[in-house]
C-alpha cells in the first residue's frame, strides 16, 4: 500500500529510529504541504547528464562482455540557470538533484510529471528504487515528441510514490542496491545470472 504524504514526512523526522528513517538531501520542506492528500513527493532534476554518443556501430549490445562493444557515452555537467536540450528521438541519462537513503522496509516508484509527459518526455528508471538504496536516482529520459525539450536543473520533473515492504529483523537488516552511493548518471554493466547464462549459450 502506498504511503500518504503525512506518513512519508513522518519517516523523515529526527525522532524516527535510524533503521526506519528516510533521508532526502536537500529537502525543501517549506515547499511541501503536509496536509496535501497526494501520496507522493516531487523530485528535482540534477546537474549531471550522460549522453549516449553516436558511433559507427550498427547497434548496441548490452550483453557484450567487453563494454567497448556496447554503447559509448560521455558525461556533461549543466550549471544551475543553464539548460540542456533533449532532441526528438534521443535518450539521455540524468539524476535527481536529491540524494536519498532508503531504509530496508521502503521502496519507491519513479513517475514522470504529466506536465512533461504531455510534451513527449518519458522518464523511467526500471521504475522501482529498491529498499536499502542510497545516492541520487538515475533517470532514463527520452523525448518522444516532435520538437526539442529544454531540461533545466532544478525543475520539478517527477515524483516518487513510496510503499512499505515487510522486513523481518529490520533493526539489523542491511540490503544494499548495486547502484547505491551513485552521484552521477550510471549506464550500468549487464550481469547475467546462472539461468540466463545457460539460456543464452544454448545452440
Amino acid at each position: 500500500m502506498a504511503l500518504s504524504r503525512t506518513e512519508i514526512l513522518n519517516r523523515m523526522q529526527d525522532g524516527t529510529p535510524w533503521p526506519k528513517r528516510l533521508v532526502i538531501e536537500p529537502f525543501f520542506r517549506a515547499a511541501v504541504k503536509e496536509d496535501d492528500p497526494s501520496a507522493s513527493l516531487d523530485f528535482h532534476l540534477g546537474n549531471r547528464f550522460t549522453v549516449l554518443r553516436s558511433t559507427r556501430a550498427a547497434d548496441h549490445n548490452p550483453l557484450a562482455e567487453d563494454p567497448r562493444k556496447d554503447v559509448a557515452a560521455s558525461e556533461t555537467f549543466i550549471p544551475m540557470g543553464k539548460e540542456f536540450t533533449l532532441h526528438p528521438g534521443h535518450i539521455v541519462l540524468g539524476t535527481t538533484l536529491e540524494w536519498y537513503r532508503f531504509p530496508p522496509d521502503l521502496l519507491a516508484y519513479v513517475m514522470g510529471r504529466s506536465i512533461w509527459g504531455r510534451r513527449g518526455l518519458v522518464i523511467a528508471t526500471a521504475l522501482a528504487v529498491h529498499p536499502g538504496s542510497s545516492g541520487t536516482i538515475t533517470l532514463e529520459m527520452a523525448n518522444l515528441g516532435e520538437v526539442g525539450l529544454r531540461l533545466k536543473p532544478g525543475a520539478l520533473i517527477g515524483q516518487l510514490i513510496f510503499e512499505q515492504v515487510s522486513v523481518v529483523g529490520i533493526e539489523t537488516a542491511a540490503r544494499i542496491s548495486p547502484f547505491s552511493s551513485a552521484s552521477s548518471p550510471i549506464l550500468g554493466r549487464y550481469k547475467r545470472n546462472p539461468a540466463e547464462e545457460m539460456l543464452l549459450n544454448l545452440r
